[in-house]
């Protein structure tokens, strides 16, 4: 009995009902009742009070989401709709509940659904974890207790109804609607007709060619001072030059003929590359070490830009003509900065340099003992 209601000390009536709901027509209906009362006596008191939690549960019935309130019925199996309903059909009827404490409860929580007052369903569940939703799963069973009949019941759902479990609010444990069922057959479920997917986009047709930004690699034009490098170092005047140019073609398709890269210098023609065999699909073409700028222009300290366009005059059909051209700024120096020089010492210089971190430690050292003695005195 202790887990089915809250049994407090005094008298008590207990009944019997047999066919509560009226399900068998009988040839007397009013012998189905049988009552007894009982004295519950109070137990002793216990010599350590259980102590007060404060914190508690809170159980509630509640609209998951996508649900249109806390009690769902309709003639559709899976649906999550209110309606429609028949007497000529199966009702399919679910709710849920929360426990929207601040504790979770380890004890079965018990629910019970009435329809028109009448008790046709009970459960109970391990448990409640706190700010969790709990949904009793498809229930199609009114029809095998009650005599459905046309026109509005109401179903009513009471959470923990004996108040067996302690909540921080006991006024919200109850949920009631009004459906009204019907005598005839209910409709086919029309069902949402699915969003057409996506039109995809047509595969490229044509091949296209970019500046390569390559991860690893300073960009798509590497200035060094030095061969077989991917980074960029400080360009010098004085220095050799030695650039790299990279391209890809980033279509899926091949480019198979030839096309020139033209190389410009502060706007001036300095050099054009060539890629005799073309360039596959997603390869990488990559023009390394070109050493020949200090030929065609006399270099001077300051910001100059390099420039390079791919496949010029468009005398390559690619797929985006508006990507070909990449331009990056580097700054020339017009010598080499020093080193820092090196400063050595003798070996009198670095005992007149240790000499005043050496009178320090003394200090420190005799700080320290005056005050070993003072604290023994």
């Amino acid at each position: 009995m202790d887990n089915l209601a809250r049994i407090e000390p005094g008298q008590h009536t207990f009944t019997l009902i047999v066919d509560s709901t009226d399900l068998v027509a009988e040839t007397d209906e009013s012998d189905n009742t049988f009552q007894t009362g009982v004295i519950v006596v109070a137990a002793p008191d216990p010599q350590i009070p259980p102590p007060i939690p404060n914190r508690l549960p809170g159980l509630a019935p509640v609209a998951p989401p996508g649900w249109p309130a806390p009690i769902i019925a309709s003639a559709y199996s899976g649906a999550k709709l209110q309606r429609p309903l028949s007497m000529n059909e199966l009702s399919y009827i679910r709710h849920a509940l929360e426990n929207q404490g601040l504790a979770s409860t380890p004890d079965n929580v018990h629910t019970k659904l009435y329809y028109d007052g009448k008790l046709v369903s009970k459960e109970f569940r391990s448990g409640a974890i706190m700010d969790n939703q709990v949904t009793r799963s498809e229930w199609a069973g009114l029809s095998e207790v009650v005599r459905l009949t046309p026109g509005e019941h109401t179903l009513k759902l009471l959470v923990d109804p004996r108040n067996l479990i302690d909540e921080s609010d006991e006024t919200n444990n109850s949920y009631e609607v009004t459906f009204m069922w019907g005598g005839g057959e209910v409709p086919v479920l029309q069902l949402p007709r699915p969003s057409p997917p996506p039109d995809l986009p047509d595969p490229p047709l044509l091949p296209n060619l970019v500046p390569c930004l390559r991860f690893g690699s300073d960009g798509a034009l590497i200035v060094s001072n030095r061969q077989d490098t991917f980074k960029d170092s400080q360009p010098i005047v004085s220095d050799p030059v030695y650039i790299d140019v990279v391209v890809r073609n980033e279509s899926s398709v091949d480019l198979a003929s030839c096309y020139e890269v033209l190389l410009f210098f502060d706007d001036q023609l300095v050099e054009t590359l060539g890629a005799k065999n073309g360039t596959p699909a997603g390869s990488i073409q990559w023009s390394p070490d070109w050493d020949g700028l200090t030929g065609e222009v006399e270099l001077e300290a300051g910001v100059h830009s390099l420039k390079i366009e791919i496949g010029p005059l468009n005398r390559v059909t690619e797929l985006d003509e508006t990507d070909n051209v990449y331009v990056k700024e580097f700054e020339w120096l017009g010598e080499k900065t020093p080193p820092e020089p090196l400063v050595s010492y003798s070996d009198d210089d670095a005992r007149l340099r240790s000499l005043p971190s050496l009178i320090e430690n003394v200090r420190g050292i005799a700080k320290s003992r005056l005050v070993e003695r003072l604290t023994r005195i």
